[in-house]
């Protein structure tokens, strides 16, 4: 999901430069600034007045987990900032463009957040040079951190990080092994050698600098570990349940079915089933906990997929398509899909999972 960009300027120039990128960019537009009684209205035309201190509204943005680009001094963003800055995963992308919108700077969350990114996308707009400073973009290493966000992973052991990156600026080998079946696409380039083991087991990969998995042992990384644990998002979930569910029993039933199969909560990719389902309340919340998107597919959609599947007179009867959960899975999950657990029933609850075929990984 695309963050909002929020931008703020400080003078008359500053509102030019934020309508110009607003322009090609989507953004909201702020002003703190008292314009001249000769200035024009349409100056600020479309913009929202700050009248709450800068440190509070940079706050609420942090909250909102949107991006923000200060147009004026660096030392007006990093104050407004400080207070909010917790760390590289959280920290949401904070951006300057000078006054004149000749250079732009990200200051924070340049590779997770994608601050850098973003200063690439501004530059095309407004010719401002973006200066970047972050070593991996400044030798054409290999950033796991970028590596991670444009692939949707939770990065589980961030205190990795400084050697992976340290060994993709020194132009040293990486290697990468999965447990999952993948192909990463280098677009063209590979900067530094990476070599990636599919067969891999994620224990024992003491020679291994990143591991791609989806096991469930998010507790047991150590901070001290020199391997970077990575889990993508590949777990495709079909739900199935009586109208009027209680909410809490599907939570604990579908977590549990997780758990069962080994892999962690945040490997999860898309809650799904019947469309009939879609204003299901237990539903809905289940996929609000877990932050995945609800996904819902007509009974005839749902019957269009190749594969075998443990039918039921009674639901096909009810809904019109015999199974949904596993079905529904197999649907989110792809062409190429692999069910991984077929339906499991509890108490008017169903449950199934899938994964894609193979995990296309960009870098």
């Amino acid at each position: 999901m695309e963050r909002q960009l929020r931008i703020i300027c400080f003078t008359r120039q500053g509102c030019r430069i934020a309508k110009k990128i607003a322009a090609r960019i989507p953004a909201e537009m702020y002003y703190k600034f008292q314009p001249l009684p000769d200035e024009s209205e349409a100056m600020v035309s479309g913009m929202h007045e700050v009248k709450e201190p800068l440190n509070d509204w940079a706050a609420q943005a942090f909250r909102d987990e949107a991006a923000l680009l200060f147009i004026g001094a660096t030392g007006i963003a990093v104050r407004a900032i400080a207070e909010a800055i917790k760390d590289k995963l959280t920290d949401i992308p904070v951006l300057v463009v000078d006054m004149e919108g000749r250079f732009v700077v990200p200051i924070l969350s340049g590779h997770y957040g994608g601050a850098n990114e973003l200063a690439q996308r501004i530059s095309s707009v407004t010719g401002a040079v973006p200066v970047i400073t972050t070593g991996t973009d400044i030798t054409g290493g290999f950033a796991a951190d970028v590596f991670a966000g444009k692939n949707d992973m939770k990065i589980l052991n961030p205190a990795a990080l400084p050697r992976i990156s340290g060994k993709a600026v020194a132009g040293r080998r990486l290697s990468i092994s999965s447990e999952l079946p993948m192909r990463i696409m280098f677009e063209g380039k590979r900067p530094v050698t990476v070599d990636y083991n599919e067969t891999a087991h994620p224990e024992g990969t003491f020679d291994t600098d990143i591991c791609i998995t989806g096991r469930a042992f998010e507790c047991d990384i150590r901070d001290e570990s020199e391997t970077l644990y990575l889990i993508p998002r590949f777990l495709h979930i079909g739900i199935g349940c009586r109208k009027n569910t209680d909410p809490d029993k599907l939570e604990e039933f579908t977590l549990r079915c997780i758990k069962q199969l080994g892999f962690a909560s945040s490997a999860v990719a898309s809650i799904s089933s019947i469309d009939l389902k879609e204003n299901e309340m237990a539903v809905l919340l289940l996929a609000e906990k877990l932050e995945r998107p609800f996904m819902t597919y007509s009974a005839e959609e749902l019957e269009e997929i190749e594969g075998i599947f443990p039918e039921s007179e009674f639901v096909q009867e009810t809904v019109g398509v015999g199974n949904v959960s596993a079905r529904a899975a197999a649907r989110s999950a792809g062409k190429g899909y692999r069910l991984i657990r077929e339906t499991v029933k509890e108490d008017g609850m169903t449950f199934a999972a899938a994964i894609p075929g193979i995990l296309m990984l960009n870098w």
